[in-house]
């Protein structure tokens, strides 16, 4: 479902457009930071939930636009595993592209533990092995503290609404714009700093349902990490291929 004026259909044409008509109407695509002194600013970011291969994907377009954005990754996703060999590669090749890498951070484990303290230590984790500085803390399915603007952070928070002040925010949510598109925006001019979510698996395969897109996501986890299978372990056999049945 699309809303707003104009609409986006959710493939890499359509995110190319974006990308084109955004720096032709001089915007600039930024890092988060603490202190911003261009007029006009985009701040792209994206929260990988599902799929590392879409992220590559994806970071190679921006990189062919000259552009540079956040890529939040999960060091507890149920569906990838940050530190095997083709995700370890697939964070050195967005790294090497220039774009930044951030936290994704899920707190919904969480009991009583200290939000702070893990978020340290998921980040010192993370920025040792890939010898790099992470400032920035994207939360998944944020709670309403986090959305309330309860829960306080050392590093920049996405959904903080002092680190965000003065941006206008939108997300693509399950395929879905909640107020605007990011077309419209750019053609209205009504905001000149903008802080841009998107979720990779959404753009890579052209028309797809929601329900399709995960499985899609799932099928490539499975396939990108059976290459190592087929090379390292003799009792794994030959290349499987799975497909997914998603009735009851």
């Amino acid at each position: 479902k699309l809303t707003g004026v104009l609409s986006m259909e959710f493939n890499f044409k359509s995110y190319k457009s974006f990308i084109q008509l955004a720096l032709s109407k001089d915007y600039k695509f930024l890092i988060y930071n603490t202190n911003y002194s261009e007029d006009k600013i985009i701040l792209l970011r994206h929260d990988i939930d599902a799929d590392p291969t879409a992220a590559l994907m994806m970071a190679e377009l921006e990189y062919s636009c000259s552009i540079k954005s956040t890529y939040f990754f999960m060091v507890r996703s149920p569906l990838y595993n940050l530190f095997s060999r083709s995700c370890d590669k697939i964070i050195r090749d967005i790294i090497g592209m220039g774009h930044h890498i951030g936290l994704h951070f899920d707190a919904g484990y969480l009991c009583n533990e200290n939000i702070q303290s893990e978020i340290d230590r998921q980040i010192e984790f993370l920025n040792d092995i890939f010898q790099i500085d992470i400032s920035t803390v994207s939360f998944h399915q944020p709670d309403s503290s986090i959305l309330n603007n309860e829960t306080k952070i050392r590093q920049i928070n996405t959904y903080d609404k002092a680190d965000m002040e003065g941006f206008f925010y939108i997300s693509d949510t399950n395929m879905e714009w909640k107020s605007l598109t990011p077309l419209d925006l750019l053609n209205g001019e009504r905001y000149n700093r903008i802080q841009m979510l998107t979720h990779p698996l959404w753009w890579v395969d052209e028309s797809l349902s929601t329900t399709d897109a995960w499985d899609k996501a799932i099928i490539r986890n499975f396939n990108r990490e059976q290459l190592q299978l087929i090379s390292t372990e003799r009792a794994f056999g030959v290349k499987r291929y799975i497909s997914i049945d998603s009735s009851d």
